[in-house]
């Protein structure tokens, strides 16, 4: 029986031994394949990396070159909303946004016309007043005269100035 363990152990040591060897030849290959393996990985996270960030970064760099169309003045512009995120409804917002800016900016420039309109009316309204007030204070059989503050004559119609038997020029520094 102990010649049966001794020959057992020497095969355990054999089989060890051949195992070993293998193991030996087959660590530099199973390293190589890992490192490929990781080489591959952090390839494909890297592109990976980079589209996510240009998926993410894409639209918002629209929504900011709209953004600044409109502060230019461009109340046309419209943000693209390509997908249902937040940065679409962000966007989606911001046309929101863009369109009530454009209706307040159309309805104050129709008020301002509007009323530019009226103050023409009112203008032309005064101005034939005036023209009637002048022409009856020039024409009046009465004497009708204006003075400043310290009583001196500003203006008078020819109805006055008979009456007081002065030219103009002398009424005037009286």
């Amino acid at each position: 029986m102990a010649d049966i363990s001794a020959k057992l152990q020497d095969a355990a040591w054999a089989t060890n031994e051949e195992a070993r060897d293998v193991m030996r030849r087959s660590i530099p290959r199973s390293i190589a394949i890992m490192l490929a393996i990781f080489m591959v990985t952090l390839l494909g996270s890297g592109f990976a990396a980079r589209r996510l960030s240009r998926a993410i970064l894409k639209p918002i760099q629209d929504l900011l070159g709209t953004t600044q169309a409109i502060t230019r003045g461009q109340l046309n512009e419209r943000a693209a909303v390509a997908v249902n995120d937040e940065i679409g409804e962000l966007a989606s917002s911001f046309n929101q946004m863009t369109d009530s800016l454009r209706a307040l900016q159309e309805s104050l420039e129709q008020r301002v016309s509007e009323r530019t309109q009226q103050l023409a009316a009112k203008n032309d309204s005064l101005r034939a007043s005036e023209e009637k007030l002048r022409t009856l204070f020039e024409l009046a059989p009465l004497g009708i005269a204006m003075t400043d503050m310290q009583g001196r004559y500003v203006q008078f119609n020819e109805a006055f100035r008979e009456i007081c038997g002065y030219p103009a020029e002398e009424l005037m520094y009286l």
